[in-house]
């Protein structure tokens, strides 16, 4: 799963058009899913999570990019823990990956980064 480029266009404003990527992932299974890593620059990412009968929350982790690709970060759940209920969070600056956790039933993550 990638990362897919997006511009949002603020035409009229002085603002230019600024890029946000998206991505998104659906488990339908009980498993994480792919690790996502935050590209450099991206100030914030915001996750939102589409859970359907059952539950699911998003882990992060700050560790550095080599640790992630290795397998030996160390993730941390989002602060709304294990949701039984559509929810969605943002991440700053210290994320330098995040990724989606089923624990039952069928969860969607959407993702956006700017």
């Amino acid at each position: 799963m990638a990362w897919t480029v997006m511009t949002q266009e603020f035409p009229n404003t002085g603002e230019g058009n600024q890029m946000v990527l998206e991505y998104t992932e659906e488990l339908a299974a009980p498993g994480n899913g792919a690790d996502v890593i935050v590209p450099a620059g991206v100030a914030a990412v915001t996750c939102a999570l589409k859970v359907t009968a059952g539950s699911g929350k998003v882990q992060w982790t700050p560790s550095p990019l080599a640790a992630v690709k290795a397998g030996t970060a160390n993730w941390y759940d989002w602060p709304l823990g294990v949701v039984v209920a559509d929810a969605s969070d943002s991440f700053v600056s210290a994320v330098k990956a995040f990724r989606v956790v089923n624990v039952s039933g069928t969860v969607l993550l959407e993702a956006t980064a700017q």
